[in-house]
């Protein structure tokens, strides 16, 4: 294993211990790119890593593969594979992800479903499972749920909500997940652009702020762009549609100490 590689271990493993099923392995291409400020961004397939009211806004039934090479570590390279089936009232949606390296493996799948609750708001919920496993330690599971709401406060302007673990399921006094809570706001300034906004709170952790910008300078091709602070993060990136049916988001993250992220997510309609 490369030192670099190691170096990363060492710096995550912590983190790896106590997120346990909080956070996605995954991003995706997009949302990466936008800073991941993307709690009221409505419409994007990695709603299902994220906000789960958003994917209400996901016409037809989709199919999504999606990548990181995370710090441009060899080892770390999660995947992430996703479907998304919209009905008549409501939009079902399940994902796995996996992740692992020298000894430690990580495995979650989650169900989500989303409806509308009225008009102008639509609500939605992960259903969670995760196996952790590390070497020399055992394997445990964990379960957990995440709740999110987006609403159409006026024209071309959402307001979202999202909670991960907002009740914790305790193994033990000593293993609590972390309950993470998002807020944000998205505005349609016209056909072409897109801006948001989210803060994020950890209750151990302070306040992270997350910006990103979207621009559609043609029908098939979207350039992006974010940051965001607790870790201080820049980001940019592209989509690119090559027909209705097949879409390809890229993304490059920079994080302040550990160095870059290049992420990749394939949609198939």
């Amino acid at each position: 294993m490369q030192a670099h590689t190691k170096t990363i271990i060492l710096c995550l493993f912590p983190f790896i211990l106590k997120a346990q099923i909080s956070q996605s392995l995954v991003l995706g291409g997009q949302i990466s790119a936008i800073g991941r400020a993307s709690v009221a961004v409505q419409g994007s397939p990695e709603a299902l890593w994220h906000n789960p009211a958003n994917v209400r806004g996901i016409k037809g039934m989709t199919a999504i593969l999606s990548s990181e090479w995370r710090y441009g570590a060899k080892d770390f390279r999660p995947i992430a594979v996703g479907y998304i089936l919209p009905t008549a009232s409501s939009v079902m949606g399940f994902q796995a992800q996996y992740f692992g390296f020298s000894g430690v493996y990580d495995s979650r799948i989650s169900v989500t479903y989303a409806r509308p609750f009225s008009e102008k708001i639509d609500v939605g919920v992960h259903l969670k499972y995760q196996y952790l496993r590390l070497r020399d330690i055992g394997g445990q599971s964990n379960i957990g749920f995440d709740i999110g709401f987006n609403m159409l406060i006026i024209n071309n302007l959402r307001m979202g909500f999202y909670a991960e673990n907002p009740i914790p399921f305790r193994r033990n006094p000593h293993d609590i997940p972390p309950s993470l809570f998002h807020l944000g706001f998205s505005y349609i300034v016209n056909q072409n652009v897109l801006i948001s906004s989210e803060i994020v709170k950890d209750i151990a952790y302070p306040t992270a702020l997350r910006f990103g910008m979207e621009y559609k300078p043609s029908p098939t091709l979207y350039l992006r762009c974010g940051f965001e602070t607790l870790p201080t993060t820049f980001a940019f990136g592209l989509g690119y549609a090559f027909s209705e049916k097949i879409k390809m988001d890229m993304s490059l993250s920079h994080h302040a100490v550990l160095g870059a992220t290049p992420a990749l997510s394939l949609i198939f309609k």
